[in-house]
């Protein structure tokens, strides 16, 4: 869509008007209820709607912003995003620092490098969820530290907003959680899933079934192979075309396998499986590399002087290439050598530093 990434809160648009709709007793897969509710917010009359693509528990998110006009909204939504994403960067710090990584010298310093990554700015610029699943990952990878296993799988579910992002690493953590006969943590994220769904069932009118008729009206093809049905379920209409299906399916069954083959996943190594689970999803965009921050501080803590200066250096390019022109181009080089840079750190090292 021309002229997109000019307007401030692009993505916004699409939750508020759908958080309105929903408030409003309508379905929010209705396209012309969704471009009414857009109109009286200022979106461009001769764009076309900005649909609402998200499965039907990810409205829960967006019922309190819809509450308030637009622009207090989306003010308000900028500020949360500002202070979940802290707020996920001292979880990460705490949970590094208690099995014995380096923790930044100070709150500042911690501010300073969560703003210097990229992936931040265009969440803020275009108004994305993405926090979301990063509050859920950071929120999880505390409380693993905390041995409180049950709230890590609840505080995980919260991925499900984007669930394709996270299908190789939703097949480790159920896989090796089988394995080590971890039921806790597997009861926590069902749990997790009954609450979404079922305050989804309370809030909206039939959202499971207007949201399969929804997919369904944007991919022709979607009740025509179980795979194509299954993976169109977890994508939206997004997830379109030949190949994508099956890339669903086949990062969770590796994800099953790896969990199952190797040891039972360790610390260090979800900040090595969320990358190369993004890296296997069907479809994602630079704001989605918003989860890809554990590893950014997992490098930047661990990775000594020459594995921050070439952090830094390659983050302050990003940076650069965000403010300047479209980065989307090169959000898959970005999330691979993020991906690369931890690889090296944990073939390096599979014990933590001691504390001295």
């Amino acid at each position: 869509m021309q002229g997109a990434d000019l307007v401030f809160s692009f993505d916004f648009y699409s939750f508020w008007a759908a958080a309105r709709v929903a408030l409003a007793g309508g379905n929010v897969y209705d396209a012309n209820l969704i471009h009414e509710a857009q109109l009286g917010a200022g979106w461009p009359v001769e764009w076309q709607t900005h649909k609402f693509p998200y499965p039907p528990w990810a409205i829960i998110f967006f019922l309190p912003f819809g509450l308030l006009p637009f622009p207090v909204a989306q003010c308000l939504w900028a500020l949360v995003t500002l202070l979940i994403v802290f707020h996920s960067g001292v979880l990460i710090s705490k949970a590094l620092a208690s099995c014995g990584y380096p923790k930044f010298a100070s709150v500042p310093l911690l501010c300073l490098v969560l703003l210097s990554f990229p992936p931040l700015f265009r969440v803020l610029i275009l108004g994305q969820n993405s926090f979301l699943p990063l509050y859920g990952l950071a929120l999880g990878i505390h409380l693993v530290t905390k041995r409180r296993e049950f709230w890590s799988g609840l505080a995980l579910s919260l991925t499900l907003l984007k669930p394709q992002q996270f299908l190789f690493l939703y097949g480790i953590l159920i896989s090796s959680s089988v394995m080590r006969r971890h039921w806790v943590f597997i009861a926590g994220g069902i749990v997790g899933i009954i609450i979404q769904l079922g305050l989804a069932e309370l809030l909206l009118p039939n959202p499971v079934t207007n949201y399969l008729e929804f997919v369904q009206l944007y991919l022709p093809e979607f009740s025509s192979y179980p795979v194509r049905t299954i993976s169109a379920f977890i994508e939206g209409y997004v997830g379109s075309g030949l190949i994508r299906p099956y890339m669903s399916l086949g990062s969770l069954i590796l994800g099953l396998l790896c969990g199952a083959v190797f040891k039972p996943v360790v610390f260090q190594s979800i900040f090595l499986v969320v990358p190369i689970s993004l890296l296997l999803s069907p479809y994602y965009w630079f704001h989605d590399t918003l989860i890809l921050l554990p590893a950014y501080l997992f490098v930047l803590l661990q990775g000594g002087f020459l594995g921050r200066a070439f952090a830094a250096l390659f983050f302050l390019i990003a940076l650069y290439l965000t403010l300047t022109v479209k980065i989307e181009e090169l959000t898959w080089i970005f999330t691979l050598v993020i991906c690369a840079l931890v690889w090296n750190l944990y073939l390096r090292s599979q014990r933590p530093p001691s504390r001295d």
